[in-house]
Order: structure tokens, then sequence, then C-alpha cells
């Protein structure tokens, strides 16, 4: 690998995992239920959200360029039925950021 790539790798990894702290951190006040709540009949609650992004980093980094297999169903990402708690939702977006 060139300096040049190393360097964006870092900085590619260190980016990840500050806005990885950064949906922890956020998440931190809320109990199991707030973390599933939606704000507005109309809006998505925290946790809803949290599947997104975990959708998106396991699809677009997991399934297109890294081959992992990852079907993705975008729809359920906001309308789970029986969402995993919020300890399990975060550590599977923790997975995701690993991965990529």
């Amino acid at each position: 690998m060139t300096d040049l790539h190393s360097t964006l790798s870092i900085v590619l990894i260190d980016r990840y995992a500050a806005n990885a702290a950064r949906v922890r951190g956020l998440t931190d006040p809320f109990t199991n239920s707030q973390f599933w709540r939606k704000p507005f009949p109309f809006g998505n609650s925290f946790g809803h959200l949290v599947l997104h992004l975990t959708g998106n980093l396991n699809y677009y980094i997991g399934a297109q360029i890294a081959n992992t297999g990852y079907v993705r169903d975008r729809p359920r990402e906001f309308n789970e039925p029986a969402p995993p708690s919020k300890e399990e939702a975060l550590k599977r977006f923790d997975e995701a950021v690993m991965m990529v």
C-alpha cells in the first residue's frame, strides 16, 4: 500500500470510529423504550435510524465492496415490528462499523 493509501485508510477508519462513538454518545441518555419511541407520528425512532445506518453500511460497504453476501431489507429498517434491544442494535451497528 502506498503512503497515500495508508493515510486515506487511517483517515477513513478514524472518521467511522468517531462517528460510531458519536452515535453511541447520543444514545447514552435513552432507555430502551425511549430509543425505540418515535418523537413524532411521522418521524423515526433513534433505534430505527440506527438500524438504517447499520443496513447502509452492511449493504453499500459489506455487500457491494467486500462481497459479504449481506441481503438488505430496507423497509424493515424503519418498520421492524419486533426490534432488538437498544444494546443489541448498537452491537450490530458497531459490528458493521468494524467491518467497514
